[in-house]
C-alpha cells in the first residue's frame, strides 16, 4: 500500500528520480531516523520514502492466519501501521516542508521488503535503539543483509545519534571497491553539506624487509605510512573528481581498521561514518565484514555501509 504526496525530485546520473528510503518500525527510534532522512532529502532535492514493515515473523503468526483467518487481527495492525507511517510524514513535512513525502505500508520480512522498496534508491535509512549486545547484532545482521542483497548503501541511526547540520564526514577506505564507492558517497553528501571529509586507513601488522614494523619514526614505519596515504589517494581518486570542493585529509593511523575508524569519529566529533561492508576477498574481506559489524555495534553516531 503507497500514498503518494506527489511532486517531483532531481535525477541522478542514471537518470532515476532521486529517492531516499526510511524504514520506520513505531518507536521513538523513528524521531532521528525521519529528521536525518529528511534533512539529507533536502540536502539532495530527493523525494522521502516513508516504510513500515509488518513482519509477520515478530507477530509469531502465519501470515495466511492474519490476513484469512483473523482479518480483524490484520486490519488493526495495519490501522496502526497507518498512524506511524503519517505521524512520520507529519514529522518530516513539518521539519523540511520543501521534501516530497510518500509513505507505504506492507506485509513480509523486513530485509527484503526494505531492499524491494530500496531499489535504484540514493539511500536507505534505518533505525537503532539502545540495547544489549545480542539485539546489537541483530540489528546489524538485517542493515548488513540490506547491503547484501540490495543497491543502497544502507544508513543505521541511532537513538542517541545528533541530528543536524552535516561538519565532519568520517569514511574508511581499504582500497577495496567497496571503499571507493564508500568515499564517492562520503564526498557526494559532503558536497551537498559543506561538510569536511576525513579520509582514514587503519593498520596493525605489517613486514618490511622481513621484520614486524613496530617502532614509529623508523624507515619502515615511513614506508607503511607512505604505502596506505597511497592506498586513500587512489580510492579518492572518482570521488574527488565528481567533488573537487570538498575539503578532505586523510589520516593514517596504526591501528585495528574499526578501532581506527571509531577513534578518528570521535576525536573529530564525525556526525556521519562511512564505510564498505567488505574490503578485499578471502580472509581480508572477512575482516573488513566484521569491522563494519563492530563499527555498527559501537558508534554513536549516523553510519553509512556500503556494498
Amino acid at each position: 500500500m503507497v500514498d503518494s504526496g506527489g511532486g517531483q525530485a532531481r535525477i541522478d546520473r542514471e537518470g532515476n528520480a532521486l529517492r531516499i528510503v526510511a524504514a520506520l518500525d513505531g518507536t521513538e527510534a523513528d524521531v532521528p531516523v525521519i529528521d536525518w532522512a529528511a534533512d539529507q532529502a533536502a540536502r539532495d532535492g530527493a523525494s522521502l520514502h516513508l516504510l513500515h514493515v509488518l513482519d509477520t515473523g515478530m507477530q509469531f503468526t502465519p501470515h495466511a492466519m492474519l490476513l484469512g483467518e483473523a482479518p480483524g487481527v490484520a486490519a488493526g495492525l495495519e490501522e496502526a501501521a497507518r498512524v506511524i507511517v503519517e505521524r512520520g510524514r507529519e514529522r518530516c513535512t513539518h521539519r523540511q516542508p520543501s521534501v516530497v513525502v510518500d509513505v507505504a505500508i506492507q506485509w513480509g520480512s523486513p530485509a527484503d521488503v526494505l531492499v524491494g522498496h530500496a531499489r535504484n534508491a540514493r539511500l536507505l535509512v534505518v533505525g537503532s535503539r539502545p540495547r544489549g549486545r545480542v539485539e546489537r547484532a541483530v540489528v546489524g545482521s538485517v542493515a548488513l543483509a540490506c547491503v547484501h542483497h540490495g543497491s543502497a548503501p544502507v544508513v543505521v541511526v541511532p537513538m542517541a545519534a545528533r541530528v543536524s547540520e552535516l561538519r565532519h564526514v568520517v569514511v574508511a577506505v581499504d582500497g577495496s571497491p567497496p571503499s571507493h564507492r564508500a568515499a564517492e558517497l562520503a564526498l557526494s553528501i559532503a558536497s551537498g553539506s559543506g561538510a569536511e571529509v576525513h579520509c582514514v586507513v587503519g593498520w596493525s601488522v605489517e613486514v618490511v624487509d622481513g621484520m614486524v614494523v613496530t617502532e614509529p619514526g623508523t624507515h619502515a614505519w615511513t614506508t607503511v605510512e607512505h604505502r596506505y596515504n597511497g592506498v586513500a589517494q587512489r580510492s579518492l581518486d572518482v570521488a574527488r573528481s565528481r567533488n573537487p570542493e570538498v575539503d578532505v585529509t586523510i589520516d593514517v593511523r596504526h591501528a585495528e581498521p574499526s578501532r581506527a575508524v571509531l577513534e578518528a569519529a570521535d576525536e573529530v566529533d564525525a556526525d556521519l561514518v562511512v564505510l564498505g561492508s567488505r574490503g578485499f576477498g578471502g580472509f581480508r574481506g572477512l575482516l573488513l565484514g566484521s569491522v563494519a559489524k563492530r563499527v555498527l555495534e559501537h558508534a554513536t553516531t549516523v553510519v553509512a555501509i556500503v556494498k
